[in-house]
């Protein structure tokens, strides 16, 4: 369990919705955030992460298209 402060539970909980929201929304299949860290001011941050969406729903979320990056593939 995370000892986090009540600010960074906050900040935390809006991460975490926020993820379940793209998974629903915009048809991701993974995503992955290595490392998620906490800074020496006690801040939360996502510094990388990687998100795939399904293949199949691409007609339906054709902006997704637009973040492909081919460098990373």
């Amino acid at each position: 369990m995370f000892n986090f402060s009540k600010s960074q539970k906050e900040v935390a909980s809006k991460l975490i919705k926020s993820l379940y929201r793209i998974l629903v929304e915009k048809d991701a299949s993974l995503i992955e955030i290595n490392p998620l860290i906490v800074t020496k001011t006690n801040q939360i941050i996502c510094l990388d992460a990687k998100m795939t969406f399904d293949d199949n729903a691409v007609f339906r979320r054709p902006e997704i298209l637009k973040l492909r990056d081919l460098n990373e593939e």
